[in-house]
C-alpha cells in the first residue's frame, strides 16, 4: 500500500469511526468523547471539558455540575483554550439546536 492509498484509507476510517460513534450517542454528531480528527494533546485535553461545560451552559439535562476548566491552563495554553472554546461552543450548539428530549412523553429514556 502506498502513502497516498494508505493516507485515503485512514481518512476513510476516520469518517466510519465517527458516525459509529455518532450513532452510539444518540445520532448527535457532537460528543465530549470524540475530539475533531487531527487534534493535539493539548486540545484534546481542553475539549472535553470545554464540551461538558457547553452543555450545562445550555441547560441540558444531567449537565448541571458539569462545568469544568483548568483556568491556569486556559490562561497559559493556547491549545487546551482553543480546544476548550470549541468544544464549549460545539455541544451548547448542539443542545441548543437539537435539544436531548427527556421524561413524559419522550421517545427517549430518562
Amino acid at each position: 500500500m502506498n502513502a497516498r492509498t494508505r493516507k485515503q484509507f485512514c481518512s476513510s476510517l476516520v469518517v466510519a469511526v465517527t458516525f459509529a460513534l455518532a450513532a452510539c450517542t444518540g445520532g448527535n454528531l457532537v460528543s465530549p468523547l470524540v475530539t475533531p480528527p487531527g487534534s493535539s494533546i493539548a486540545f484534546a485535553d481542553g475539549y472535553s471539558p470545554g464540551c461538558l461545560s457547553g452543555f450545562k451552559d445550555a441547560y441540558r439535562t444531567g449537565y448541571e455540575n458539569a462545568y469544568s476548566k483548568d483556568v491556569e491552563r486556559y490562561a497559559t495554553d493556547p491549545e487546551y483554550r482553543a480546544g476548550w472554546d470549541r468544544g464549549h461552543d460545539a455541544c451548547y450548539l448542539e443542545e441548543k439546536l437539537h435539544p436531548r428530549v427527556t421524561g413524559e412523553g419522550s421517545n427517549r429514556p430518562g
